[in-house]
């Protein structure tokens, strides 16, 4: 991100893009890969911890279901955390993030877990789908310039 900074500070727009794009492609590669790390070492990570077999089963599904979004969350959190902050777009940034967590995120996990009570890893997936609705946004945006 320290480049993506360095590169809009001198002006170099084209540098910068070109950076993040690299940036973007290497994150992704990393977190496919991590997250199937995650899926294949689940239960031998989770049996580090003294868990009953309900909890160990909820354990495995939820680190399933993060596993999955991982690749997703990660863009998400590079193209505001990195580049639109390096770039100074802090605004909207926050109204993108407070945004949806409240009128999608929150609201979501108030249906589907008291009025419609799911169990926590369905829960934890619907919310999650926060982020396909962020990454279009994002990508939108980020494409923009």
């Amino acid at each position: 991100m320290i480049l993506i900074g360095a590169s809009l500070g001198r002006n170099d727009i084209t540098e910068a893009r070109k950076v993040a794009s690299k940036l973007i492609k290497t994150g992704v590669a990393l977190s496919v890969f991590m997250a199937v790390m995650l899926i294949i070492f689940n239960r031998p990570l989770i049996s580090l911890f003294s868990l009953s077999a309900i909890g160990r089963g909820y354990a495995q599904k939820l680190m399933i279901v993060r596993a999955v979004y991982l690749p997703v969350n990660l863009i998400n959190g590079m193209l505001i955390s990195g580049f639109f902050r390096a770039g100074g777009d802090t605004k909207f940034s926050a109204i993108c993030e407070i945004s949806l967590m409240w009128l999608y995120g929150v609201p979501m996990a108030f249906i589907f877990s008291i009025l419609v009570p799911l169990p926590v890893h369905f829960v934890l997936a619907l919310v999650q789908t926060e982020g396909y609705i962020k990454i279009i946004i994002l990508s939108r945006r980020f494409v923009s310039g």
